[in-house]
């Protein structure tokens, strides 16, 4: 039995080996544009998940305050990195056709892949949790 994940890995291959491909075919640069795009898109993503942590690190200790950890630490600083991490992707949003170097629709178009992404994740985690609440536990324990 694998303990990696290559099938993921060989369909994420061939997704980008195929939107290279059609990019280039359709008179486009795939790396001054395509890479230009995605690795723009995945800046925001991580910016957005950095975000996303600090607020669940707010929520953590206030739902565990029996850890007795200072307020600086479970209050003060995560709440600023949220709300300095949230400022940020804002301004990097609003200037992302800056970023990409393309058109405000298509920067925004791309934007909104961001949000689908969150959306359909977060909707087939709530599906496994209601199907199969046991999986749902285990997602994240496994150990490699």
């Amino acid at each position: 039995m694998h303990q990696s994940p290559h099938i993921g890995s060989l369909l994420q291959t061939l997704i980008a080996a195929t939107a290279v491909m059609i990019f280039a075919a359709s008179g486009g640069d795939p790396i001054l544009q395509l890479f230009a795009w995605f690795s723009s898109l995945a800046a925001l993503s991580l910016i957005l998940l950095m975000a996303i942590t600090s607020l669940a690190v707010l929520r953590y200790f206030r739902r565990h305050p029996e850890l007795g950890v200072g307020p600086w630490r479970s209050k003060i600083l995560p709440a600023f990195s949220s709300l300095a991490l949230l400022t940020m992707l804002v301004i990097a949003v609003m200037h992302f056709d800056v970023l990409t170097g393309s058109s405000k629709v298509l920067s925004y178009g791309l934007c909104i892949l961001i949000a689908l992404a969150l959306a359909v994740g977060g909707a087939m985690a709530m599906r496994l949790r209601q199907t199969s609440p046991e999986q749902f536990q285990q997602l994240g324990s496994h150990r490699l």
